[in-house]
C-alpha cells in the first residue's frame, strides 16, 4: 500500500461485546444455518439473564440484560465473530468499495479478529462506501463506532488527503493485533522490537524483586516471557542485537550477571537429561521460521501474505518447489 497508495483504517467499535443484540444474533445465526435446537440453547443461555453491580461495597438492584455477550465466556469471541460477519460480507459484496488488489490479483477489503476490525481500501470513494454500509450495519445490530478512538492511516500518494472522515489520523504507524505497522519494513521491525525489550525488562525487574529459585525462574520465563516474545518472533524478523539485548535480560534474571553459571543449552534440555526445560531463544526462533515455511508449502492454506511472500521468490528466481 505504501507504493500504491491506499487508506488503512482501525474501526474501534464502543463497548463491541455489550452492544450485541440478541434479536440481531439469533437471526444471523439462522442465516448461516446452525439449526433450531442450537440457536435455542444459545438463546437458553441469555434468556431471563439478570445482573447487578457491586460498586465500594454497595449493590445496586437487579436488572435485567437484553442485549450484549458475556465476556469471560469461551463462546463469547465466537459468537461475536458471527454476529460481525455480515459486515464483512457487505463491504466484500460491495463493488463501490475498492480495496488493495496482492501481486496474485485477489482483492483485500477488510480484515477482521473477534472486536479487531481494519479496513483496507483504495480512494476516497471506497472510504465512504465502506463507511455507509458500516452505518447499515450498526443500525441492524446496535454496534456503534467510537469515531474518536478510530484510527486512519494515509499511505502512499494518499498521504496528503484531507481528513474529512473524522477519525483519529495516524503518523508514524498503526497497531493491528498487537503489531505495530509502521511506514517501512525497517521501522516496523525496529519499534516493535524496541518497545517489546522496554517490556521485558520492567516485567522481569518485577518478578526480581521476588525469591524465587531457579525452577521458579524457569518457569517465570517459559510461561511469561516467552509468552510475550512468540507472537512478535512469529511475524517478523529477529535482528541478532535485539536476539542478544534478551539474552542479556534473561541471564541477568536467572543469573543477576550477564554471565550463566550453567549453559543455556544444559537448562534448554528436559528435567531427565539434567536440565530445566528452559526455552531456548534461537531453536524457538528456528521452529516458528519453520512452521511459517509449512504453512508456505501447505497448498490448503491460502492466505493474502502468501501472495507477497510468492511474488517476492518470483522476483527472486526461487521456486517454492524446490524450497
Amino acid at each position: 500500500m505504501e507504493r500504491s497508495g491506499g487508506f488503512f483504517l482501525n474501526v474501534d467499535f464502543s463497548k463491541a461485546f455489550d452492544r450485541v443484540e440478541h434479536g440481531f444474533l439469533w437471526r444471523v445465526l439462522d442465516r448461516f444455518g446452525f439449526g433450531e435446537l442450537f440457536i435455542s440453547r444459545i438463546r437458553a443461555l441469555y434468556t431471563s439473564a439478570s445482573s447487578k453491580v457491586l460498586c465500594n461495597g454497595h449493590s445496586t438492584g437487579v436488572f435485567s440484560i437484553t442485549r450484549s455477550i458475556r465476556q469471560g465466556c469461551p463462546l463469547s469471541a465466537m459468537l461475536f465473530s458471527i454476529a460481525v460477519e455480515p459486515l464483512a460480507g457487505m463491504i466484500s459484496a460491495d463493488n463501490s468499495v475498492r480495496g488493495v488488489v496482492t501481486p496474485a490479483g485477489r482483492e483485500i477489503k477488510i480484515l477482521a479478529y473477534a472486536d479487531d476490525t481494519s479496513l483496507v481500501l483504495n480512494d476516497e470513494a471506497s472510504v465512504d462506501g465502506a463507511l455507509r454500509q458500516l452505518q447499515a450495519y450498526c443500525r441492524a445490530s446496535g454496534a456503534k463506532v467510537n469515531v474518536h478512538k478510530s484510527e486512519i492511516f494515509f499511505l502512499g500518494c494518499r498521504v496528503d488527503t484531507v481528513n474529512r472522515w473524522g477519525f483519529r489520523e495516524a503518523t508514524a504507524g498503526v497497531r493491528v493485533l498487537g503489531v505495530w505497522l509502521a511506514r517501512t519494513p525497517r521501522d516496523t521491525i525496529h519499534q516493535n522490537w524496541t518497545a517489546l525489550v522496554k517490556n521485558l525488562a520492567q516485567v522481569l525487574a518485577l518478578w526480581k524483586m521476588r525469591r524465587l529459585t531457579l525452577r521458579g525462574k524457569v518457569t517465570v520465563l517459559n510461561s511469561l516471557i516467552f509468552s510475550k516474545i512468540n507472537y512478535v518472533l512469529s511475524i517478523l524478523p529477529f535482528p541478532v542485537h535485539f536476539q542478544t539485548r534478551i539474552n542479556e535480560l534473561l541471564s541477568l534474571f536467572l543469573w543477576g550477571s550477564r554471565a550463566n553459571q550453567i549453559s543455556r543449552l544444559t537448562l534448554s534440555r528436559n528435567i531427565q537429561e539434567g536440565g530445566l526445560g528452559l526455552v531456548e531463544l534461537g531453536a524457538r526462533k528456528k521452529a516458528l521460521r519453520l512452521r511459517l515455511v509449512a504453512r508456505l508449502l501447505d497448498p490448503s492454506q491460502v492466505p493474502h501474505w502468501k501472495d507477497y511472500l510468492e511474488d517476492d521468490f518470483s522476483r527472486s528466481h526461487i521456486c517454492l518447489g524446490s524450497i
